[in-house]
């Protein structure tokens, strides 16, 4: 990132959508051989944070990864508040109880 003046690096979360309760159930996925991207700051120690990126066809919520290099939380929580700000895929489920309550 230094080396060609990148503030960051974003990337999918995962390689495919979730896995059903079946495919856990039937034990398709383990930890280790579900193909996320995820690994990739883990590894290297990079600071990263996952936001919104919108949703699949299936209605499923994708994510989007930003890494920005060690020790600069800064721009990482600054670039991903910027790309939420620009995108607003954030959305509330519609299971989300209302935070406050008519007459309370």
């Amino acid at each position: 990132m230094a080396g060609h003046s990148l503030d960051g690096l974003c990337f999918p979360d995962v390689q495919l959508l979730p896995p059903t309760r079946k495919e856990l159930q039937t034990g398709k996925w383990t930890t280790l051989t579900f193909p996320t991207n995820t690994l990739i700051a883990s590894q290297t120690w990079m600071p990263a944070i996952s936001i919104p990126a919108g949703f699949s066809d299936e209605g499923v919520p994708v994510g989007l990864e930003l890494v920005t290099l060690p020790y600069d939380e800064a721009s990482l929580f600054r670039l991903g508040y910027a790309l939420e700000q620009a995108t607003q895929h954030r959305r509330l489920p519609e299971s989300t109880p209302p935070l406050v309550q008519d007459g309370v």
